[in-house]
Formats: C-alpha cells, structure tokens, sequence
C-alpha cells in the first residue's frame, strides 16, 4: 500500500542518512583533529654518516595548514564531486527497488482496492523516485559542504559547460538501475532480494567481458546488447577520458536519452509483469 510504502523509504531513508552524516563526522573530526596541537606536522630525516655516528638533517615540516593552503589553489572540478551522490544514489536505490516485489505476500488485499493496479504501482514508483532524489541531494549538499567546512573561502569550485549533463546523468543512473531491478523483481513471487544481490556482481562482470573480444564477435554482440540495460556502461566515460565500453563513448544527451528511456521502460515492464500475478 503506498502509505506503507512512504513509511518504508522513509525509514531507510533516515537510516541511511545518519550512516552518511556519520561517515562525514568521522571524516571532518579526523580532520580538525590533525590540526589540533601535538598532532602530527611534520617530518624528521636521520642521515648515517658512519658507524656509530649519525647526524639529523635539516628538518622540513610541513603544518597541514600549510599542505591545505597549497591544495586549497587547485581547482576542485564540480564535475568529480557529482561523482560521490551518483553512487550513493544508486546504491540507495538498489535498497528500494523490490517495492513491487515486497508485497507479494499481501497481494489479495491490496488487489481488492478501488484502484488500478497500474496507478497503484505508479504511486509506488512516485514514492521510491522521490527517496531517491532526497538521496541524491542530501550526499550533493554534503560532497559541495566537506570542501568548504575544510579549506574554507579558499575552495575554488570549477563547474563547465558539461556539469549540468552529469549532474542529469548521476541521477539518471540511479533511475536507471531502479528501473532495471523493478523490472527484474516485480514478477517474482519470492524474495526479490536475492535479484538485487546478484544483480551487483553481474553488471560488473558484464561490463567487464563487454570490454573484449576474447569470446569472438557474436558473443561480443550479446554482450554489447546485455550492456545496453547496463547503467555501469554508461557513465565510466563520464570525465570523457578512458572510456571503457561503448556506450560510455557516446555524448553525454545521448546517455541521457537512453538511460531515462531505459529506466521508464523498465519500470513499465515492471507494472506490466505485476500485473499479471494471480493474488
């Protein structure tokens, strides 16, 4: 039901969302606590000179204070900080994408209520799409905040032309692996948990086999078709360097394009296959 649904992405939204303020703590307190008096701020060299003899040489220490005010001069990309909540987006997904699948233990009720099952599930996806996209901002907010709380005004946050289409890509990749686990657990009448776990290893491994021809080329086909439902394939290239599948070489609205269209695909697959399940 989708007031139970709201309370579940709810719940572990919260959970997940003070094991990332935790992290960011432990994170920010190691690193005061670096510069607090008696840490560590320098380095001493001890050269021989002989045996029995040895003589220290001139001591360079370098304060952390000091290292920060030289890192603080160069450029953060805005583009490598996206990175950090498309990843964890996608991750936070991967916690909510069986919500069709969870409520194949109650189907006989819920199928009894005065609604369609296409927009009961829909309101399902409005609920899950809406956690994740509280996700994505809240570890955004955090990733833009770390700089700043550590290096102060001197962060030099450097955005382009391309940020916009990454940022539209880190969250198309969360959406797009939500899409793909609904459409590959909503039919199945046990635990879609056990999809989700394996789905994870089996992306890399695609991706990986889809990098070479070892299997000849008509293995090499199907794995470029497999890779295409694949949201791992489409963003390794997102810096536009070392490309590693095919997908990840196209232009980042083309990916845009596909992952978003893949994602409502599948999750009207998804609506589709419930659809069919005799309560």
């Amino acid at each position: 039901m989708p007031y139970v649904e709201f309370l579940r992405v709810r719940r572990i939204f919260v959970r997940f969302a003070i094991v990332i303020v935790v992290i960011v703590g432990f994170t920010l307190l190691s690193f005061y606590a670096a510069e607090m008096p008696g840490g560590s701020h320098g380095v001493s060299v001890v050269v021989g000179e002989g045996q029995g003899s040895s003589a220290t040489s001139q001591v360079q220490s370098h304060s952390l204070g000091d290292l920060l005010a030289s890192l603080s001069q160069i450029p953060i990309p805005l583009n490598g900080i996206l990175t950090i909540p498309m990843i964890v987006a996608t991750i936070f997904a991967s916690l909510i994408a069986t919500s069709l699948n969870r409520e194949r233990s109650v189907l006989a009720l819920i199928f009894t209520k005065p609604i369609s099952r296409e927009r009961l599930a829909l309101r399902y996806f409005l609920t899950d799409l809406a956690g994740i996209a509280l996700a994505y901002l809240l570890v955004l907010a955090l990733a833009i905040a770390v700089p700043f709380a550590t290096l102060g005004s001197r962060v030099h946050l450097v955005a382009d032309g391309l940020s916009p289409w990454v940022a539209i890509l880190g969250f198309g990749m969360a959406f797009m692996w939500f899409g793909v686990l609904q459409a590959l657990t909503a039919w199945y009448r046990g635990n879609g948990g056990a999809i989700v776990g394996f789905a994870w290893p089996a992306a890399f491994v695609l991706l990986f086999l889809g990098q070479t021809d070892a299997f000849g080329p008509l293995v090499h086909g199907l794995l470029l078709v497999l890779n295409l439902i694949n949201p791992f394939a489409y963003v390794n290239g997102i810096s536009e360097s070392g490309m590693l599948s095919y997908y990840a070489a196209l232009s980042l609205p083309v990916r845009a394009v596909l992952m978003y269209g893949i994602a409502t695909l599948g999750c009207a697959i998804a609506i589709a296959s419930w659809n069919r399940i005799e309560a």
